[in-house]
């Protein structure tokens, strides 16, 4: 198969289908290699790699370095002392497996590796446009459900099947009951709905074609990249220069999408394409029940209304000395007239009385003690109406208008204004020796749906298909390692790296897809972390060695375990689970944002407890700042790999920021009243190094904890702080260093 390509010099032609990641992938067969410490066919892989360069394996890291790398790893914060203590103490053969096996069922599991999907899915809470940012206030129900099915395990493929075609899968037009999976299937189709959306019902509808092109052309680059690992949006606009893959190609995706998005058909605006997560039968009783209570409260209003009329008129008589005698009673008739019968007369009068007009119900009330008791029970039966409200669940969806739409042309140059032919919905052509043609669908009459997301997904998740495996199995790969087999996790082509280690992500991306019974994972991603994890590769010391430094610099071959920085989400848990302010409440909606004085960006109340950072919310123009200062993407598209960096923003976000010295306070307040007793006391120490770094302290460290707390504390003291208060600042000093430590930033 190929694909003519233009370029600027003329067109050639590049041959697609001799491409490695454009050929299903084959299962090698294991090495034989003679290492004991093969614990795994990973290992096998590693082990032969390593060997031809006359290298092997580290040591083991030391339990202590394992379990803090392991949670930090799978669950996003150090482990407890608690837990520590456990799996030191346990003997058993089996004491590792039984740690790996804990940690994959811990629900925060799902909270650490969904916030990698949502990076890949381009997840935001703000449509992006504009200053103003609009929030999206049924976008998190998507993050919830992406967080469920990890901790599930929902398989891979069923995972992006509900995401691609979750409305096509339950019919949710025709459903008896909207049950919990069905409010799940319709809500992971929000996968579709991540991008930049600019078509609002305050903007000209003239401009929607064009907006609505932008934002399936962002929806298209995070539903190829993010599954298939191909740049297709270079194709946009021509061939693509690099790779097998024509402009014909890119419209035969986008063909997919628009019988959802139609920039030429009917158009609406973003906000207005929702499903309400209600059958029709129960929108009808909702709609009734809440007209009669929309009645009723404004009954009930209306009574309140008149209620302070009649006691402000009254109160022209408490205070007549404050008005004139020859308008007391144009005053008090004023008063007691309904706004829409006064005159201009009336309203000047108000105005002129302003301050009797305007009473408020708590000034009535100290002048008349009966009015605050008819108050109360008007708005105890206000609140008894509004009660018998229906509230249905509203989901930002991703759905057909019907079976039948428009033809999706082919754009000349990428431009909405000059279609050119139509396209038939398809697949990228080079991939269809490999994985078949895209399986022809007839919708059968009445319809609501094409079918064609569908049979895209399931398409996609073919065995056969050469990319979807590999591009997963590589994903993984690169969160445990800091590196994918393949290092541009989201290119695949021929522009992008070549893989290090080619049979191993074969054998893994074979073994992952295989089904369960075949002895396969049945795209299960829980047994591929297991395989990693008890793998000897990831459980090497992080511990540099001279002779494989010259040999391998870059550490392509594994020969240790590559030390790591914290990402920003797991650093602020981490920072939250030690000072044990952490609050772990799962689900719901985000925790909103707040722009400080100093133009920081800040969950609000963050000094306090604090949830996940998974669950804050996440704003395209307004990103949090100490996320922001330790690489957190901000969602313009979507982010398949962030880039860590190490910038003095770091340090000073550590050193100064509010939520750092906040946290450290109550760390030291946690300390304190878990280890009492006299300021310096070692257990206290202990404690706090068992907590932060998964270690106790050397004689050393000890001796100079023990002095810079003697030291601050006397500060502290010197400046007519209290005993009790100068004991706990200087407590504060010591953990707020724990925190600003490189070995709290990084793993080992």
């Amino acid at each position: 198969m190929c694909a003519a390509v233009a370029l600027a010099d003329g067109p050639r032609t590049v041959t697609g289908s001799d491409w490695w990641a454009f050929r299903t992938p084959r299962r090698s067969a294991v090495p034989k290699v003679g290492l004991d410490r093969v614990r795994s066919p990973i290992d096998a892989f590693i082990a032969r790699d390593l060997a031809t360069r006359k290298l092997s394996f580290g040591a083991d890291a030391d339990r202590r370095a394992f379990i803090r790398r392991v949670f930090i790893d799978m669950l996003g914060m150090p482990p407890t002392p608690e837990e520590l203590a456990a799996y030191l103490s346990d003997s058993s053969t089996s004491a590792t497996e039984s740690l790996v096996d804990r940690v994959l069922a811990d629900p925060r599991h799902g909270e650490r590796w969904g916030r990698h999907w949502l990076d890949t899915a381009g997840f935001a809470e703000s449509e992006g446009v504009l200053q103003e940012d609009r929030p999206r206030p049924n976008s998190w129900r998507y993050r919830d459900y992406v967080i469920r099915s990890f901790n599930a395990d929902k398989p891979y493929d069923r995972f992006l099947l509900e995401q691609i075609a979750g409305d096509e899968l339950v019919d949710y037009r025709t459903v008896k009951e909207w049950t919990p999976e069905v409010v799940d299937a319709v809500a992971a189709t929000g996968f579709l709905r991540n991008s930049v959306d600019a078509t609002r019902d305050d903007f000209n509808q003239h401009q929607y074609g064009e907006y609505l092109y932008r934002m399936l052309h962002d929806t298209q680059t995070i539903l190829v990249s993010s599954t298939m690992g191909i740049t297709v949006q270079c194709s946009r606009c021509h061939d693509h220069k690099y790779e097998p893959i024509s402009q014909k190609d890119y419209y035969r995706i986008q063909a997919l999408l628009t019988p959802a998005v139609r920039p030429k058909g009917d158009r609406l605006p973003t906000a207005r394409r929702q499903i309400v997560a209600a059958t029709t039968e129960e929108q009808k009783r909702a709609e009734q029940v809440n007209a009669e209570v929309d009645k009723a409260v404004a009954a009930v209003d209306a009574e309140l209304a008149s209620l302070t009329a009649r006691y402000r008129s009254q109160l022209v008589d408490v205070r007549k000395s404050e008005v004139a005698e020859q308008d007391l009673p144009l005053l008090r008739e004023a008063l007691l007239r309904p706004d829409s019968a006064k005159t201009a007369a009336d309203k000047a009068l108000l105005a002129r009385y302003k301050a009797i007009a305007e009473a408020t119900p708590a000034a009535l009330a100290t002048a008349f003690p009966e009015f605050a008791q008819d108050q109360k029970r008007l708005k105890s039966r206000r609140g008894q109406e509004s009660a018998r409200r229906i509230s249905l669940v509203t989901l930002r969806a991703f759905y057909d208008m019907d079976a039948t739409p428009p033809p999706t042309p082919l754009l000349t140059r990428g431009d909405w204004l000059h279609p050119a032919d139509p396209v038939a919905p398809g697949v990228p052509e080079v991939l269809t020796a490999a994985a078949g043609p895209l399986p022809v669908v007839a919708s059968s009459p009445g319809a609501g749906t094409t079918g064609l997301r569908t049979a895209f997904a399931r398409w996609l998740t073919r065995p056969e298909n050469p990319l979807t495996a590999r591009v997963m199995v590589n994903r993984v790969w690169a969160h445990h390692f800091g590196r994918g087999i393949v290092e541009t996790v989201d290119n695949f082509g021929k522009s992008g790296a070549a893989p290090t280690h080619p049979e191993l992500l074969d054998w893994l991306a074979t073994r992952f897809s295989s089904a369960e019974h075949a002895g396969g994972m049945g795209w299960r991603l829980k047994p591929l972390h297991r395989l990693i994890l008890l793998s000897t590769v990831y459980r090497q010391s992080a511990g540099s060695r001279p002779a494989a430094l010259r040999a391998d610099r870059e550490n392509r071959l594994y020969w240790r375990y590559p030390s790591r920085r914290l990402d920003a989400e797991s650093l602020r848990d981490s920072v939250l689970k030690v000072s044990g302010s952490l609050d772990s409440t799962m689900f719901g909606e985000s925790i909103g944002l707040q722009t400080r004085p100093t133009g920081e960006h800040a969950p609000l109340a963050e000094e306090g407890s604090g949830r996940r950072t998974v669950y804050l919310a996440v704003r395209r123009t307004t990103p949090i700042s100490f996320l922001s200062a330790f690489d957190a993407p901000v969602m313009e598209t979507n982010c398949s790999r962030r880039a860590p960096s190490a910038t003095p923003t770091q340090a000073l976000a550590l050193m100064n920021g509010g939520f750092v010295h906040a946290q450290a306070r109550r760390f030291a307040e946690r300390l304190l009243k878990e280890v009492p007793g006299e300021v310096l006391a070692p257990t206290r120490m202990q404690r706090a190094y068992e907590l932060a770094y998964s270690r106790l302290p050397s004689v050393s460290e000890r001796t100079q904890a023990t002095d810079f707390l003697r030291k601050q504390e006397a500060r502290h003291r010197a400046g007519g702080t209290s005993a009790t208060e100068a004991a706990l600042a200087a407590w504060a000093d010591f953990c707020h260093a724990l925190f600003s430590s490189n070995e709290f930033l990084y793993t080992d």
